[in-house]
């Protein structure tokens, strides 16, 4: 499962599913951990703000992603602005862009996908199929 949701870290726990990065792991010390870590990060940041399916496509191909799962409020430029471990990090300047690409006249292509693309749907969450986003 990729996300940059908090509630992402309770997914080993509760799911028995693996995720790709999460704000609790952020904090790599070893440089081998930290550099993968920091790679999956602006990857995800990449595909999830990107006004390209493709890009989104090709992360999912790239990391054998079965689900992404987003905040109801991810394509806000807030959102982003308030996640300490993306704002503070080696990954500033990818997670500035993403905000840049938010507050750009060319949206995300997954806001347009994502209805089409739902899993399961709560008040916070949105859970979307990879294999549905590969179809699109």
């Amino acid at each position: 499962v990729a996300s940059l949701s908090s509630e992402a870290n309770n997914i080993p726990a509760f799911s028995q599913r693996s995720i790709l990065v999460g704000d609790e792991f952020a904090l790599a010390y070893h440089p081998a951990y930290h550099n993968q870590i920091k790679q999956r990060t602006i990857d995800l940041l990449q595909a999830q703000y990107s006004p390209d399916l493709k890009d989104t496509q090709s992360f999912i191909r790239q990391y054998n992603v079965d689900y992404l799962l987003l905040d109801n409020n991810a394509f806000t430029a807030q959102y982003l602005l308030n996640k300490n471990w993306l704002i503070n990090s080696s990954w500033t300047d990818q997670t500035q862009q993403a905000i840049a690409q938010l507050k750009s006249k060319h949206p995300p292509a997954l806001i347009k996908i994502m209805p089409s693309c739902l899993a399961v749907s709560t008040d916070t969450l949105k859970l979307l199929k990879s294999s549905c986003l590969l179809e699109k």
